[in-house]
């Protein structure tokens, strides 16, 4: 008898293992056809304004400056 609560222990351990790793990977073997916007249509995402922290002046980006 205790030798079958011995496999029934590690089967369960074993399963409970595998089941761990499955819904860890699970995330990584969704597929998906968006473009990782989160948003699944396929736009992606874009800057539209920002404002410099702090009252920063002549903020470079990408080699234009720019006054605010």
């Amino acid at each position: 008898m205790a030798k079958i609560y011995q496999k029934l222990k590690l089967i369960s351990v074993i399963m409970l293992a595998l089941l761990a790793c499955l819904l860890i990977a699970a995330p990584v073997l969704a597929e998906g056809t968006g473009d990782g916007s989160g948003g699944g249509k396929n736009i992606p995402l874009g800057l539209v304004s920002s404002e410099p922290a702090d009252g920063q002046k002549d903020v470079s980006y990408r080699g234009y400056s720019a006054s605010f």
